[in-house]
């Protein structure tokens, strides 16, 4: 009996030291927007799960009537409308190539899949964040005017 209680405890260690690497626990509070997919909250920086940026200095091409824009800084802006000084509950994680992602609701609302509704985020998931995304680009939102 005694010969399989190291072993197991050693495996429990591995397991809790593997889940506390991945899970960092929940935020709450106020944000600061970085971009349109990246916030600061309580001193850390944390990518909205499953969106990919508009890098802050990226221009989008416009119809010939409405020329370039600069689409980065509005989906920013969109996400601080979208924020808009509410208080944000955040599931954070670290992700194995170092970067924090996090999960963030207002409310009962996902941001990232409003971001993604609303046009002002893109995604490379399936799913509901694809679904989303196809939604607002059919509809000509955001960034797919």
């Amino acid at each position: 009996m005694s010969r399989y209680l190291f072993p197991l405890a050693l495996f429990a260690v591995l397991l809790a030291l593997v889940i506390a690497t991945r899970e960092d626990g929940t935020l709450k509070g106020m944000a600061r927007v970085v971009d349109g997919a990246t916030i600061v909250m309580d001193g850390r920086r944390l990518r909205l799960d499953g969106l990919r940026p508009f890098p802050l200095d990226e221009i989008c091409r416009g119809a010939a009537e409405t020329g370039n824009w600069p689409c980065g800084r509005e989906a920013a802006y969109a996400l601080s409308r979208l924020i808009d000084r509410r208080g944000l509950e955040c599931a954070v994680r670290t992700e194995t190539r170092g970067d924090t992602e996090a999960v963030c609701k207002r409310g009962d609302a996902d941001v990232a899949l409003e971001m993604l509704r609303r046009g002002w985020a893109r995604t490379d998931l399936g799913g509901a964040p694809a679904a989303a995304q196809s939604e607002a680009r059919a509809a000509r939102r955001g960034v797919w005017r």
